[in-house]
């Protein structure tokens, strides 16, 4: 029997959502794994109270850099050619700055979740403790990893826009040479 094309397409797209959210996937990843081997476990919790302040330290920081990267980008876009070519496909910068937002906002979720859990997990029942664990360990994972698709990101603006700027400087030559081969 084969697969009906929607359906096909369906799968194609969602395989493709996957492929370009790889940091959310794995964290997903991550966090089911994390909820199924503890939850079909009978071991009481250990005290992770550390953990959560290091979950917290970590989102801060992660926060805080991917704030900065994102002003960065912005501020960059602003003085030059590679700036004015974005421009003129992401006017307000909102497709641009996306990937920083996202990482800004689960960087600060994951330190308030993150202290929240330091001061209340010996009071939670044991489900939402394992729940808010496992969406804690997830937040942190996806933090670590989307540091690292910041970072790509980063990298292919930075290539870009120098490329543009060779291409400039490449043009600039050619001109001055006909210049001088003109006089």
């Amino acid at each position: 029997m084969a697969m009906k094309p929607h359906r096909r397409n369906a799968m194609r797209r969602l395989g493709t959502v996957l492929r370009q959210e790889w940091d959310a996937t794995l964290s997903a990843i991550a966090a089911l794994v994390f909820w199924v081997a503890v939850g079909a476990s009978s071991r009481p919790l250990e005290p992770a109270q550390s953990l959560f302040v290091a979950a917290a330290t970590t989102g801060v920081a992660i926060g805080s850099v991917a704030f900065v990267a994102g002003r960065w980008v912005s501020d960059r876009l602003s003085k030059d050619e590679y700036g004015t070519l974005i421009v003129a496909f992401d006017p307000d910068e909102s497709r641009t700055q996306h990937p920083y937002f996202v990482m800004t906002l689960a960087g600060f979720v994951t330190a308030i979740l993150g202290a929240i859990l330091a001061v209340t997990i010996d009071e939670l029942p044991r489900f939402l403790a394992i729940v808010l664990y496992g969406l804690e360990f997830a937040l942190v994972i996806y933090c670590l990893l989307g540091s690292i698709s910041l970072a790509i990101i980063s990298r292919r603006h930075q290539r870009r826009a120098a490329i543009l700027r060779a291409m400039k400087e490449e043009e600039a030559r050619e001109r001055r040479r006909r210049q001088g081969e003109a006089n």
